[in-house]
């Protein structure tokens, strides 16, 4: 086990070490260019966090310099149950000051979705770039499945394999529910994060956690695929 597999006691531990790196990686951003830049997952995993950051952890952040982008959604209207945008706006955007225009979601249910989101990635001005201009978010916050998946990249699918892409429509996932199509960033641009950091809540992902984060070169799992080139992912685990 590495230093960074952090096993926490109990859910509100992780919780809180996760609003806590989440709130330093903001400073240190804002510090450094005037602004930072976050890429949400979804499910329900986040909620807590959510929480956290919009009340013990609300004055910690420059919410105004915030620029908020979506890892992934499902192919279905904002308003949905299924929504990871939604979700996120109902638990944490309604509830701290990020000017409307700074929040960037999915339109996931327009047929246009990927290449529409693909090109706000490119021409967006407010973030930073790779020297082969891949988008450099800030913050990234990650989540694994019980099939070992991450973002909506799925075991054996053709995603995995993506890399001239920014942004891919991916079709009904066989292994979790529910079954409808996906809009996700790739792995090039996930892996270019300035931080990344996997949430895992559920005691019962502990050894698949531990297993995707110290496999090295033995690749079961999907989630085994994010090696961030600035430096190792964090995972933050209830153990």
């Amino acid at each position: 086990m590495n230093d960074n597999f952090r096993v926490l006691p109990g859910k509100a531990d992780v919780f809180a070490a996760a609003a806590r790196f989440f709130c330093d990686c903001a400073a240190k951003a804002v510090k450094k260019s005037g602004f930072f830049t976050v890429a949400l997952s979804g499910g329900t995993t986040p909620d807590e966090l959510f929480s956290l950051l919009v009340s013990e952890y609300r004055d910690r952040i420059e919410w105004a310099q915030g620029h908020f982008f979506w890892v992934d959604d499902r192919c279905v209207p904002p308003d949905s149950e299924f929504s990871n945008f939604g979700r996120a706006a109902r638990l944490l955007l309604a509830n701290v000051p990020v000017p409307p225009q700074n929040v960037h979601r999915i339109e996931a249910e327009k047929t246009s979705a990927a290449d529409n989101y693909e090109l706000l990635l490119h021409d967006y001005k407010t973030i930073r770039r790779t020297a082969d201009g891949i988008p450099i978010f800030d913050v990234v916050q990650m989540g694994i499945g019980y099939d070992g998946h991450t973002a909506s990249l799925f075991p054996d699918t053709d995603s995995l394999k993506e890399n001239s892409r920014l942004v891919i429509k991916v079709p009904p996932p066989v292994t979790v529910q529910p079954a409808v199509p996906r809009i996700t960033l790739t792995l090039p641009v996930l892996n270019a994060a300035a931080n990344l950091f996997f949430l895992v809540s559920d005691h019962e992902k502990f050894d698949l956690a531990e297993y995707i984060s110290d496999c090295g070169n033995r690749i079961k799992y999907p989630a085994q695929l994010i090696r961030p080139a600035a430096g190792p992912a964090i995972w933050f685990v209830c153990g």
